[in-house]
C-alpha cells in the first residue's frame, strides 16, 4: 500500500487553509507521516523597499511572519491539532515552496485551491505548482466532508510508451491506496478519441459506415485490453472499483463523468510536452484541471526532471 512519509502544507492564513491543515492531518495519521507547514510571502518591491528603507522593510517582513504564525496557532487550536512551527520564506510562492519541498524531502504537497486571477479555476501559483512540483500535488476545494467518499482516477496507458505506462500505473496505485485508506468508492476512466472517426471519414478513404464502425470497435477492444491489463494486479483491492471506457473528447468526457458521479477527488497524471521537462503539463490535464471543481491529486511521470534547483 502506498504510504506518504512527509507532507508539506502551504499556508497563507486564509480560511480555506484550515481545510488543507485538516486534510493533511488526516492523511498523516493514516500514513504515520509527519507534516511541515510552509508560508511564502512575496518580497517587498524595489520601489517600496527604497521608500521604507532596509530596517522598516525587515520589520514589515518580521511582522508578517508573526501574524501568520499567530493565525496558524489559532487555526490548529480550532481544529484540535497540535501546535506546529511555521516555515516562513520570502520569494515567489510556487518556486520557494518547491525548493522547500526538495530540501526537506517531502513526498506530498497539500494546498487549498486559490481563486484564479483571470478565468478558469486554477490560480497562477497553483498552475506553477502543477507544472513544476516534482511530487504529487493535492489541491483542495471547499467541502464539508471529513473524508473523500468517491474518487475518480483518469488513466491513459500505452504499452508502447514505457514512461507513460509507468505514470498511469502510479496514478492507479495511488488512487487505490487513497480509496482504501479513505474507505471510498473508486471510478477509473479511460477516455479516448477514435482515430478512425476523426481521420478516416470523408471521400478520400471511401470507407463505408460498417467499415468505420469495425475499426472503431477494434480500437475500443484494444483500449479495453490496456485498461484490463492495468487493473489486473489490483483485483484483490478491498474497495469497489468501477470501470468507465468512454469514447469522446478526453477533457470534456472526464469532466462530465466527474460531475455525473459526484467525484470529490480526481487523481490524474501530468505529462510535460514539447520535450521541455517541467515547462507545461499535458493538454488533457491542463484543460481538466482548469475546469473541474472538485479536489485534484496530480502525479508526475517517473522521469520528470524539476526545472527548479533546491
Amino acid at each position: 500500500m502506498e504510504r506518504f512519509k512527509h507532507l508539506a502544507v502551504m499556508y497563507a492564513g486564509r480560511p480555506g487553509d484550515r481545510i488543507a491543515l485538516l486534510r493533511a492531518a488526516s492523511i498523516a495519521v493514516r500514513n504515520r507521516a509527519r507534516i511541515s507547514t510552509v508560508a511564502v510571502v512575496e518580497p517587498i518591491s524595489g520601489v517600496a523597499h527604497l521608500f521604507l528603507g532596509k530596517e522598516r522593510a525587515e520589520q514589515f517582513i518580521s511582522a508578517r511572519y508573526q501574524e501568520l504564525q499567530t493565525r496558524l496557532d489559532a487555526d490548529l487550536k480550532r481544529l484540535g491539532l497540535k501546535p506546529a512551527p511555521l516555515n516562513f520564506l520570502v520569494g515567489t510562492p510556487a518556486i520557494e515552496a518547491i525548493r522547500f519541498i526538495q530540501r526537506q524531502g517531502c513526498d506530498l504537497l497539500v494546498k487549498f485551491r486559490r481563486e484564479p486571477e483571470q478565468g478558469g479555476t486554477i490560480s497562477v501559483t497553483d498552475k506553477k505548482l502543477l507544472r513544476k512540483c516534482p511530487i504529487p500535488v493535492l489541491l483542495l476545494s471547499e467541502s464539508r466532508k471529513k473524508r473523500f467518499s468517491r474518487l475518480l482516477a483518469a488513466i491513459d496507458p500505452d504499452p508502447s510508451q514505457p514512461a507513460r505506462l509507468d505514470l498511469h500505473r502510479n496514478v492507479l496505485k495511488l488512487a487505490i491506496s487513497l480509496a482504501e485508506r479513505e474507505q471510498a468508492d473508486l471510478d477509473v476512466v479511460y477516455a479516448w478519441d477514435a482515430f478512425s472517426a476523426a481521420t478516416l471519414q470523408g471521400p478520400r478513404f471511401k470507407l463505408t459506415a460498417a467499415e468505420l464502425n469495425a475499426i472503431v470497435d477494434k480500437e475500443r477492444q484494444m483500449y479495453q485490453g490496456w485498461m484490463d491489463e492495468l487493473l489486473a494486479p489490483h483485483q484483490e483491492a478491498g474497495i469497489r472499483i468501477r470501470q468507465h471506457l468512454l469514447q469522446g473528447n478526453p477533457p470534456a468526457t472526464i469532466i462530465a463523468l466527474a460531475r455525473r458521479r459526484r467525484s470529490d477527488l480526481l487523481v490524474m497524471g501530468t505529462v510535460a510536452r514539447g520535450g521541455l521537462p517541467g515547462l507545461l503539463i499535458g493538454n488533457t490535464a491542463e484543460t481538466v484541471l482548469d475546469s473541474i471543481g472538485c479536489a485534484t491529486l496530480t502525479v508526475k511521470p517517473p522521469d520528470f526532471v524539476c526545472p527548479i534547483a533546491p
